[in-house]
């Protein structure tokens, strides 16, 4: 193989070897989460996708304006752990 094709290869292959879908999680107990949106209005469902090593979690979730106030409440919330999807960060 000529020196240029063996560089071309490796400068094609090289990044699709840094695409791993299964992202490590972390070490000891977590729990980690995100919303589908950055910002809701009043009255509007809210979808969060949340992974934990523990098997429930409870969550309280308040209105931040000129006053903190709690809109919702729940305890044993079940979760179960699940790998962090490729560009997790940039596509949600």
């Amino acid at each position: 193989m000529s020196r240029s094709l063996i560089t071309m290869i490796c400068c094609l292959l090289l990044p699709a070897l840094s695409l791993r879908a299964d992202q490590p999680q972390p070490p000891g107990l977590f729990i980690e989460g995100y919303p589908d949106r950055l910002s809701y209005a009043p009255g509007e469902k809210v979808t969060l996708h949340c992974s934990s090593s523990a098997a429930s979690f409870h969550m309280t979730i308040e209105r931040v304006g000129l006053e903190r106030k709690q809109v919702f409440e729940q305890k044993a919330i079940p979760v179960a752990q699940h790998p962090i999807p490729d560009r997790a960060s940039s596509e949600g």
